[in-house]
């Protein structure tokens, strides 16, 4: 129930950064990490982990020698997500934005990630933000990488495609609001 009120105030507080007024449902967050091959994943990243109800999922189901990292940039989600995940030694919290994922693995001597897993609301951040973080995901991807976002429209679909190939798309009636989840690979360079 704290995760839901901290997430609605987030929401009012920060119109546009926050796409959703509560937190991925279940069925969302089972449908996004169902589809990850956990058992091919050395790095793996999560793009926006707001009050955790994905990160949960990821660490559950990642591999014991799998290192997860998890950038938050809002001060609150950041703390909060600090707080209830920093027992487990493989997965770190960083106060950090998309743009930096780069230099973020660079700085922990990963390079590219096996999996990126994103939850930030494109729709509401416009085309120039949009291609900007796409294009610094596609940097940290290998050839065989998988990239999985849900988004609530499917309005940055365009410039997606510029840069990844959709394997595969699902909608998820039973979240707030519906959300449509992609599997996507990147386009070859």
């Amino acid at each position: 129930m704290k995760e839901n009120s901290l997430f609605f105030k987030k929401f009012i507080a920060k119109r546009g950064e926050i796409g959703s007024v509560m937190p991925s449902s279940l069925p969302l967050v089972k449908k996004i990490t169902n589809s990850i091959p956990f058992h091919e994943v050395k790095t793996l990243v999560e793009l926006g982990g707001g009050t955790g109800a994905i990160t949960h999922a990821l660490i559950n189901k990642k591999e014991k020698k799998t290192r997860l990292l998890v950038l938050e940039p809002d001060e609150q989600f950041f703390i909060f997500l600090e707080k209830k995940y920093s027992n487990d030694r493989k997965t770190t919290i960083l106060k950090e934005k998309a743009e930096n994922l780069k230099m973020i693995l660079n700085r922990f001597h990963l390079h590219t990630s096996e999996c990126i897993v994103c939850s930030l609301p494109f729709a509401t951040m416009g085309r120039e933000k949009t291609t900007k973080i796409l294009t610094e995901i596609r940097k940290c991807m290998k050839q065989d990488s998988l990239f999985v976002f849900f988004q609530y429209t499917p309005l940055m679909l365009p410039i997606f495609l510029k840069q990844f190939r959709i394997k595969k798309v699902s909608y998820v009636l039973l979240n707030v609001p519906p959300a449509l989840v992609f599997w996507c690979s990147p386009l070859e360079k």
